[in-house]
């Protein structure tokens, strides 16, 4: 039971199925493991594979579908696109100057339950999730993907809250 002052640990773990639902809209599951799951908004050179069209004027010569063109005596084109990935960093900040709130909660308690709400729903959503955490000690955290992101954010926003 949170007493308003720190989270515990398996607090913010609990919070995992808050998390998810936050981006539950948005999860889509990627095709491979680490392309991401955002398509670019540009369309033309990316790296993926995505249609083939009739040839237009400007469009590449070295992206010209030389097995449909010969099939179809019309000039066609490939056209690709990019994936994008989107690692996410919290810069979370504990100086003392979080350590108020009202009668029930204060606000450092907060930031920590809402940096881990964020960290679930960005590993739900398949991205990789680290952070920037300032308080007595600077602590940097790399995105990594997966509960091996998410785990060790949520250790050291327990560790490091700020205290009476």
């Amino acid at each position: 039971m949170s007493t308003g002052i720190t989270l515990t640990l398996d607090e913010l773990i609990k919070l995992r199925t808050q998390g998810y639902q936050l981006g539950s809209a948005k999860v889509k599951l990627a095709k491979a493991p680490h392309s991401g799951q955002y398509r670019s908004l540009f369309r033309g050179r990316g790296m993926d594979f995505n249609e083939t069209r009739p040839y237009q004027p400007g469009d590449d010569i070295r992206h010209m579908d030389w097995r449909v063109t010969a099939r179809t005596g019309k000039a066609h084109s490939k056209i690709f696109h990019e994936e994008r990935e989107r690692p996410v960093l919290l810069v979370i900040d504990y100086n003392h100057s979080l350590f108020f709130g009202s009668k029930q909660r204060l606000k450092s308690a907060t930031v920590t339950e809402a940096a881990a709400l964020i960290a679930w729903s960005v590993e739900a959503a398949g991205d990789r999730v680290g952070a920037l955490i300032f308080g007595q000690q600077t602590i940097e955290l790399p995105p990594r993907r997966g509960q091996r992101g998410v785990l060790p954010l949520l250790n050291a926003l327990h560790k490091h809250q700020p205290t009476a």
